[in-house]
Parts: C-alpha cells; structure tokens; sequence
C-alpha cells in the first residue's frame, strides 16, 4: 500500500506493475473512513514525470466515475481509499469510438457488482 506525498492523500492501493497513463480500472474505493468500500472504475488522466520508490502517479485529469458518491467524476486526491483491481482498458490503444462508448458500458458493470454485493 502507497500513500501519496501529502498528508491528507487517500491510501492507494495501485495495480500490479505501475501505473499506465489515460487507463480505466476496476477499482474498489471509499470517499470517507465512514463511507463503505464498494467498486468504481477509475481513470488515471496524465501521470507524474517522478520515478521515485513508487514510480509515476497518477498526477492530473484523474477521477473515479460511476460510483454512488452522488458526483460524476471524484478526483484521487478527493478519496478516501483506492484499490486497484485490474486493468480494463488503455484509451491510447483503441479507436475513438470506443473510447465514447466503453465508460458507459463499465459504469454499467460496476453498478451491477454493487448490487449483487449488496444481496
């Protein structure tokens, strides 16, 4: 688990292998210690230029989307926990209609493994 270089940033749990710049991930997050952990999808806009212990983070444009937080899109710095679950898709290796196209459809799915969390 990594924390961010601040004192209020979330605890990241980020994916295996580093951070990919302008991806989509399954995510499990929490916007608060009270608030329940459940799935999200979170994309990593631009990444640092650091190479630090922890390599390069996502830095700007970043948000979680699709969640109940009542906001469309929540940025890291905004969150309470993140976690990486995997990988689903890297905006620079597909076509731009896909790109408009798949967050409706992962939102979709994400809302649906809360529900069946839930039951």
């Amino acid at each position: 688990m990594s924390r961010l270089n601040t004192a209020e940033a979330p605890y990241v749990i980020p994916p295996e292998g580093g951070w990919k710049g302008s991806t989509w991930y399954k995510v499990r997050v929490a916007y608060n210690k009270s608030n329940p952990v459940h799935f999200a999808l979170f994309f990593s806009g631009f990444l640092s230029e650091g190479e630090g212990s922890d390599g390069p983070q996502p830095l700007q444009y970043n948000h979680v989307h699709g969640s109940t937080s009542g906001s469309e899109n929540v940025p890291l710095r905004e969150l309470y926990y993140l976690e990486v679950i995997e990988e689903l898709w890297c905006e620079r290796d597909e076509s731009i209609h896909m790109k408009y196209m798949l967050p409706d459809t992962l939102i979709e799915q994400a809302e649906n493994l809360n529900n069946r969390n839930k039951g």
